[in-house]
């Protein structure tokens, strides 16, 4: 592979694992709301979404976490899940941030 080319696919890679950040982001504020007590569900829905699109780019662990977090705020999607489920919101989101970086 020429230099060029593996110049454009780390470019792309950068760009991709950019939006992913925004991405987390995103869910990150989401879970800070159920940790102030809101319902899941937005943060559920991210999660699938950051899921989908992980798992779809090769980033399976990111995708694992992200069903993960899905899995344990599903049940809480129209009211506020205990301290434990929150925590455990946190500790999630936190760990996605971390593969996502050590890929």
């Amino acid at each position: 592979m020429s230099g060029g080319v593996e110049q454009r696919i780390l470019e792309l890679r950068n760009r991709y694992v950019a939006r992913l950040g925004e991405k987390l982001d995103a869910l990150d504020a989401a879970v800070r709301d159920v940790c102030q007590g809101g319902g899941a569900a937005r943060a559920s829905a991210l999660a699938v979404r950051v899921r989908e699109d992980a798992s779809g780019h090769g980033f399976d662990d990111l995708g694992r976490i992200c069903q993960e977090l899905h899995d344990l705020l599903a049940p809480f999607a129209a009211q506020a899940p205990p301290a434990a489920v929150r925590d455990g919101a946190a500790l999630l989101v936190h760990q996605a941030r971390a593969v996502l970086h050590a890929d």
